[in-house]
């Protein structure tokens, strides 16, 4: 496989030569590699200008020279009369450069349309920027101070229209580097491996990327996304078409689409279309040879012939799954910080936000410990009380540090009804059951909230935990938890105040005993964070609309590390969608 056909090693030579005439460290036989690479395909000529980004000015002359001279393969490309006037421009004042832009962004503007005259006059681009380079430098010290240099200028005109966006993310998290937040723009040319999770982008023209882990991507420029490795759904709506995934061995373009594309370590590709037509195009051979797929048509490309794969949607994922997409705790008053205030849930896609007050609470009908005996947390200072004034204190509370925590566990989740009364002479079940103060409905999406404390100390993840009904029917069954929605890596973990815990005398066996038993006061001495994950009914086997009174649940016991659960609640059903 040549240079030429790989866009992957001709891109970045392109970049090594632009970071190496930006840095100043490049030699001469680099500028002829480089003006040899851009008279060879016009292409790279509109590849190392995206990456220069000098559009606003020297390509606004460039455009203009151009046309004055009607310029064509053989013609001589004035370049001394370009950079006199690329010179004057960076002499004028504040107010001429921009009353220029503005002239610049019209002139950019039509010449954006038609890109061919101008790009016959670039061949010898290369030099010239070299050229325009040096003609910069040598200005006075005076004007080096007042003017930006040439990496301030590129950074400067990444404008908001070529940034691609952060649009959301569930549990993302990516190697070697801090997750930024929704809403953020990526950076071009930059690696991002995705661990964990799912991201979705937001290109400048419209295309909407959804990332499944693990996945190797980089953004090359506003209309192209490299997959290097892993998975990706692409929604290219209207006024979106020609947006392109190039992966090792494909350049996937849409023609107006919905498409996932699969890679594999060694670079082989599968291209699912679910709606519209994409065309693929395999380095290893000819233009002619491009293949075109249409709708519900799958296809995998490893280097040799195509071959037609399976036609499967659920490779296609249209959003990212129902889960908790954050929360907010108050912090302006020092009696109210780390109290839940709101919590954010995506249901069936849609996103609303529901108030504390609006949550169903639930009260605690059983608890029987494990070997960690801190089973209460509560306000610094404050009296823990006994009986249920100490119960109610702790089930009707919205603060995330104080709880109930430490419930015992099993390995294996529940198949039967768990013990939870001594009369029947059985042993009590390990774990903790509540009992919602009025009936959840099952409905698509999550059902329940839960959150939890969390060191640093602690799994990343949160702590797993099994959650079961407290009564088993035909179909009904356990579901175990063993990442949340809302992880200590995430942005959205929130920082808790100073709590206090309740480290019993003995082991407590009953609920009885976790109210009225007593303890000594123990000063956690590192930070701690409230992490949440979503609980959907349906996952425990109940049916659509279903009434669930309440839950059992249980730490996993897959490490000495219990669940620490500090606020859980039921959603209400019909809430209106926040716009």
């Amino acid at each position: 496989m040549n240079q030429n056909n790989n866009p992957h090693a001709t891109r970045r030579r392109l970049e090594e030569l632009g970071a190496a005439f930006i840095d100043r460290t490049i030699t001469q036989e680099e500028i002829e590699e480089l003006d040899f690479l851009l008279r060879d395909d016009s292409r790279n000529r509109i590849l190392f200008l995206q990456y220069m980004d000098l559009q606003s000015e020297m390509v606004n002359v460039l455009s203009r020279d151009s046309d004055e001279k009607n310029a064509n393969a053989e013609s001589v490309f004035d370049w001394a009369s370009t950079l006199a006037e690329y010179a004057s421009t960076r002499r004028t004042s504040s107010q001429t450069r921009t009353n220029e832009t503005e002239r610049a962004s019209a002139v950019v503007a039509s010449h954006r349309s038609n890109l061919a005259p101008w790009l016959v006059s670039v061949a010898s681009v290369a030099v010239s920027l070299m050229f325009a380079f040096a003609f910069y430098t040598m200005q006075s010290v005076e004007n080096t101070k007042s003017e930006p240099t040439v990496v301030q200028q590129v950074v400067a005109k990444r404008t908001d229209q070529n940034l691609v966006r952060l649009a959301d993310l569930a549990g993302a998290e990516l190697f070697n580097e801090i997750t930024p937040p929704r809403g953020q723009s990526l950076q071009y040319q930059h690696e991002y491996a995705l661990v964990n999770g799912m991201m979705s982008l937001v290109f400048p023209c419209g295309a909407e990327v959804i990332l499944e882990a693990p996945s190797v991507i980089e953004i090359a420029d506003p209309m192209q996304l490299l997959v290097k490795a892993g998975k990706c759904s692409v929604h290219a709506p209207d006024g979106a078409e020609g947006f392109q995934v190039i992966t090792p061995q494909t350049e996937v373009t849409d023609l107006g689409t919905r498409f996932s594309v699969s890679v594999d370590e060694g670079g082989n590709t599968e291209v699912q279309v679910i709606e519209g037509a994409a065309e693929v195009r395999q380095f290893d051979k000819d233009d002619s040879e491009k293949v075109l797929l249409k709708e519900k048509q799958a296809s995998r490309f490893d280097g040799g012939e195509s071959s037609s794969v399976d036609f499967t949607p659920t490779h296609y994922r249209r959003q990212l799954p129902d889960r908790i997409v954050g929360f907010h705790v108050a912090s302006e008053s020092q009696d109210l910080q780390g109290k839940l205030e709101s919590v954010s849930i995506q249901h069936a896609g849609v996103q609303r936000l529901y108030h504390v007050d609006e949550l169903i609470g639930v009260e605690v009908i059983h608890f029987r410990g494990g070997n960690n005996t801190s089973n209460l947390s509560t306000h610094v200072g404050v009296s823990a009380g006994k009986g249920d004034d100490r119960r109610e204190a702790l089930e009707s509370d919205a603060y995330l540090h104080t709880g109930l925590i430490n419930p015992g566990g099993s390995r294996e989740p529940l198949t039967q009804d768990p013990v939870m009364s001594h009369a029947d002479g059985k042993e009590l079940t390990p774990g903790m059951a509540i009992r919602f103060r009025e009936p959840v409905v099952n409905r698509p999406g999550p059902d329940v909230v839960f959150f939890e404390l969390q060191s640093a100390m602690n799994p990343v993840a949160g702590d797993g935990f099994h959650v079961s009904p407290l009564k088993f029917e035909p179909n009904l069954r356990s579901h175990t938890v063993m990442r949340y929605d809302i992880t200590l890596n995430s942005p959205e973990a929130w920082p808790v105040p100073d709590f206090e815990l309740m480290q019993f005398d003995s082991q407590i066996d009953s609920l009885d005993d976790l109210l009225n038993g007593t303890f000594q006061i123990r000063n956690p001495a590192m930070s701690f964070w409230a992490i949440a994950v979503s609980i959907d009914f349906s996952d425990l086997g109940y049916d659509d609309d279903s009434i669930v009174e309440g839950l059992f649940f249980q730490d996993v016991m897959d490490d000495e590390h219990c669940i620490d659960p500090v606020f859980i609640a039921g959603l209400p059903y019909g809430q209106e969608e926040v716009e």
